[in-house]
């Protein structure tokens, strides 16, 4: 039996450290990294609400962005708030499917401010 403190005692599992320097917790998708980003179900409704106001803050840089198809790829991390990084599938009023990864911020509910798309890229059409 090892001595509590001694050096050789590894940390317990729920404990155990990750390569990006978060640590490791079980969560319903996999792992869930304490600090960094963890997989979110696409079909999430915060999700899907993420998506549906990134593809409007889209509207307005792109004329030709229609509406939200589908959320092909969802992680969320905590900060001061929710950063939620998704990979989106965007209908054009040409009926076309591009696909864009976003990254949008939900505040805390108490500070009263609004969702803020934080970063994107184009990655091209579906």
């Amino acid at each position: 039996m090892a001595e509590a403190g001694s050096g050789g005692a590894a940390p317990p599992p729920m404990m155990a450290q990750s390569g990006s320097g978060g640590v490791a917790a079980p969560g319903p998708r996999g792992p869930m990294m304490c600090g960094g980003f963890s997989g979110k179900d696409p079909g999430d409704p915060d999700v899907r609400a993420a998506a549906e106001f990134a593809v409007g803050a889209l509207k307005k840089e792109f004329a030709d962005v229609a509406s939200l198809v589908k959320v092909a790829e969802a992680n969320s991390q905590v900060v001061a708030g929710v950063i939620y990084q998704l990979k989106i599938h965007v209908a054009y009023s040409n009926e076309e499917t591009n696909v864009f990864t976003a990254k949008v911020l939900k505040p805390l509910p108490h500070t009263g401010n609004p969702m803020q798309l934080m970063q994107h890229e184009h990655l091209g059409k579906l």
